[in-house]
């Protein structure tokens, strides 16, 4: 392993995490004496990392750090001694050194997802960690041989929500104001207030008709360029949903006839996709991948409902 000990030129130490014990215990000292005679008679000896917990908790970081770095280079397997090495010199201002063990072990993390699965498991018994067991969800289907993108969760979401607006009760659609009344004509005695005809049934439908439009182009437009992203990320079976509802509802013309060609070139490129062979030592990766990626979708979309819940409320 590389040597850490680098110039700490204009770096300047940070706030110690921990402060260490002003009054300690009389038998401090001698602990750390006797830890390190036993290392001495013995560098191999996984003493190290006790001994160099007391230095940390006297204060004495410095020592702490040299015996990590000694320790480590006799037992590179110890992983919380690398994670200690990391926070103490994190606390030296030693930010390029401390990165470069970070990555050591951000590297041997990025292949556990196995890991990371059990962890959002853990997680999800505990009503208060949803949004970090999402996370760390997200993080291995990241890892994963098939890894969902964020354009796809929030498509997703945007989706469950949709569905969540559209089955909602009438109540809350949004009520007309009434009109003012208006001021009596001439030649009509103030007993009889002048009455304002109010419109025909026809002239109401118009327009709900308008009001109607206007939303269902809006909805158009943010369906249309939900199921283009869909496609790009390669869920051509989500882009092709979205594309035939559109197509259900968009009359004879140039726009029905760009939603016919969309689908049928995302068929096309499905089918493409599925016609490349799989490598059989894959299979078994791509199932897991794909159980981890269904889990998070369904993660989000109960994250959905809870923020409509809350909504509604």
């Amino acid at each position: 392993m590389k040597s850490c000990m680098f110039s700490r030129k204009n770096q300047r130490p940070k706030p110690r995490l921990t402060q260490p014990n002003s009054h300690q215990e009389p038998a401090m000292p001698a602990k750390i004496e006797s830890l390190r005679e036993i290392l001495e008679l013995d560098p191999t000896s996984k003493i190290f990392f006790p001994l160099a917990k007391l230095l940390h908790r006297a204060g004495r970081d410095t020592e702490a750090r040299t015996v990590l770095e000694q320790g480590i280079l006799h037992h590179p397997e110890h992983f919380e001694a690398r994670l200690f090495l990391i926070e103490v010199l994190d606390e030296l201002g030693e930010d390029e050194t401390a990165m470069e063990y970070a990555e050591a072990i951000a590297r041997v993390l990025s292949d556990a997802s196995a890991f990371w699965r059990c962890w959002s498991r853990r997680l999800e018994d505990d009503p208060e960690q949803m949004e970090l067991s999402f996370a760390v969800q997200f993080v291995a289907s990241r890892l994963a041989e098939e890894p969902v993108s964020w354009v796809e969760v929030l498509s997703r979401g945007l989706k469950a929500l949709r569905a969540e607006a559209e089955t909602a009760p009438a109540a809350g659609a949004k009520k007309r104001q009434p009109m003012p009344q208006r001021r009596p004509r001439r030649g009509v005695q103030a007993s009889e207030p002048a009455r304002c005809p109010s419109p025909e049934p026809a002239e109401e439908q118009e327009y709900d008709y308008i009001e109607e439009s206007e939303r269902s182009e809006v909805f158009s437009l943010r369906t249309r360029t939900m199921a283009d992203l869909l496609s790009r990320q390669g869920d051509f079976d989500g882009a092709i949903e979205i594309y035939r509802e559109l197509l259900s509802s968009t009359p004879s013309g140039p726009m029905r006839d760009e939603l016919e060609g969309l689908i049928e070139s995302t068929q096309r490129k499905k089918g493409e996709k599925s016609a490349k062979p799989q490598a059989p030592e894959k299979s078994k990766e791509a199932a897991v991948a794909k159980k981890s990626r269904t889990k998070l979708l369904s993660t989000l979309e109960s994250l959905a409902e809870r923020l409509e819940a809350r909504a509604v409320e």
